[in-house]
């Protein structure tokens, strides 16, 4: 008689070991899954912060080169007002215009400083430092002391810097390791 129930019993043992074993690897692929969703969901909020960091990027450096550009006209425009005073009125509307540009340059380095972090944000404010006293060389007295200002400033190019900045955002974007 004991052995009528033996194979009934060790059936629905087995039966049992069976459902809790399916229900074990269920649990563990919902979890697996779940893991593997969340690194691709990081993996592709990290790939959109860092193309919106390149994009910020392109900006920054467009308008560094646009205000360069503005700053070089500035500059020339202080050269021709020493000789010619009917190019003071050219030179005032290209100093407007010059901070402008600087007040833009200026909301784009706020832009980088919270999103790149301290040192990318540094080298825009040098980089737009050094425009910035290029274009405003001290002319006041408007003798041999203006033409060497003019002479300085001149050789005072950011291209350095700009070499220093792209070379931060790079290291920002792909950094090393």
């Amino acid at each position: 008689m004991t052995w009528e129930w033996l194979a009934p019993v060790a059936t629905g043992v087995v039966g049992v070991v069976g459902i809790a074993a399916s229900a074990w690897t269920a649990a563990s692929g919902r979890r697996s899954q779940a893991e593997l969703l969340r690194h691709q969901i990081d993996g592709d909020l990290r790939k959109a912060h860092r193309q919106d960091k390149q994009a910020l990027y392109a900006r920054v450096l467009n308008e560094l080169v646009a205000l360069n550009d503005a700053g070089h006209r500035q500059l020339f425009l202080s050269i021709r007002s020493i000789e010619d005073p009917a190019a003071k009125s050219a030179l005032a509307e290209a100093a407007q215009k010059f901070g402008e540009q600087i007040g833009v340059a200026g909301h784009l380095w706020a832009e980088v400083s919270v999103v790149a972090g301290p040192e990318v944000a540094e080298k825009v404010r040098e980089v737009i430092g050094i425009i910035a006293e290029r274009a405003f060389p001290d002319l006041e007295d408007g003798g041999g002391d203006a033409i060497e200002q003019m002479m300085k400033a001149i050789k005072e190019s950011p291209v350095g810097l700009l070499n220093d900045l792209i070379a931060a955002m790079r290291a920002d974007l792909w950094p090393a390791g």
